[in-house]
């Protein structure tokens, strides 16, 4: 009998119907009275502690249950099972169809890798040499033109003003 309770408790876990662990009532009481006056709820504090306890008790049938209640619950919830289990099997078989991809199961071999960082490595000799060619044109050609616009704007100032 006491294989037959512990299984039942196993299924009772799994299903979510009821808490193993659950916190004697007065416990219970006292949290929701201390979250009410946190919130100034104090209307719903007026309602006896006697009247909260028959609620939590009502809704506390684990206790009480037969195991023919509980096998009944069990058959009750058994679409359920079925199906949070069909779900569960998918699950499985969608995470070893993405595991076991030969995508994330190939690995490069270390040629490759090395070529990849030698391939890398001339990209950045390329881009280093754009850059500094880049800094040249710059430096050589854009600044001396800009200089030279500014001394021609310059000259054409004075001559204007030596017209007047």
């Amino acid at each position: 009998m006491d294989l037959l309770n512990e299984r039942l408790a196993v299924i009772e876990k799994a299903t979510g119907d009821f808490s193993l662990n659950r916190k004697p009532v007065g416990l219970e009481i006292a949290a929701v009275r201390g979250r009410f006056k946190e919130l100034k709820g104090e209307s719903i504090l007026k309602i006896p502690e006697e009247d909260l306890t028959k609620l939590l008790k009502r809704n506390a049938l684990a206790d009480e249950l037969t195991p023919d209640e509980k096998l009944f619950v069990i058959e009750y919830k058994l679409p359920q099972i079925e199906k949070n289990a069909e779900l569960i099997a998918e699950m499985k078989h969608l995470s070893e169809v993405v595991f076991n991809s030969e995508h994330l199961q190939s690995s490069p071999d270390a040629a490759e890798i090395d070529s990849i960082a030698a391939e890398l490595a001339e990209c950045r000799q390329k881009m280093e040499e754009v850059e500094k060619q880049t800094k040249d044109l710059l430096f050589n050609f854009v600044i001396p033109f800009n200089e030279l616009c500014t001394e021609i704007r310059a000259l054409k100032e004075k001559s204007k003003l030596a017209d007047e």
